[in-house]
């Protein structure tokens, strides 16, 4: 699989472009990704657009999520919508990670961009430094994504 990201700035904001290339089929079976299931998507691109922003901000943050069905033979359509968890940790002051919190996001196959506007559960988070884990099926580790909130 090849992948060509772009991203343009639009002001403070930046919108993010991946395009996907698939393998020809014998190089899809020879791939050393474990087996899942055939249905399960594949995240293929996460961040968080702009890196640092405060609670509520205007226009509010987003994530940038790309979905794509995993490549095997045959190659299966992601027809139905799919659920992805965004887990929210805080890095706490010894190093470690805090759980705030996770977000669920209905996405669809491709390019999802969901708003964040720095709450989770309904609470605004305190300033400092956070992680977002995104998990959109077994077999493959989940993506991260760092950010800061600002006062």
């Amino acid at each position: 699989m090849t992948t060509a990201t772009s991203i343009r700035r639009a002001g403070a904001f930046a919108v993010v472009a991946t395009l996907l290339v698939a393998a020809p089929a014998a190089a899809t079976r020879s791939a050393t990704r474990p087996a899942r299931d055939a249905a399960a998507p594949i995240v293929t691109a996460f961040t968080i657009m702009p890196k640092r922003f405060p609670v509520d901000a205007v226009p509010p943050a987003f994530f940038f999520i790309h979905l794509d069905p995993p490549l095997v033979a045959p190659v299966t359509r992601l027809d139905e919508p799919v659920e992805v968890a965004i887990a929210i940790e805080r890095h706490g002051r010894r190093g470690g990670l805090v759980p705030m919190g996770t977000i669920y996001h209905l996405g669809a196959r491709g390019m999802n961009i969901p708003r964040f506007n720095g709450r989770v559960g309904g609470r605004p988070l305190a300033p400092g430094a956070y992680r977002a884990s995104i998990t959109a099926g077994d077999g493959f580790p989940p993506k991260h994504a760092n950010f800061r909130i600002v006062p």
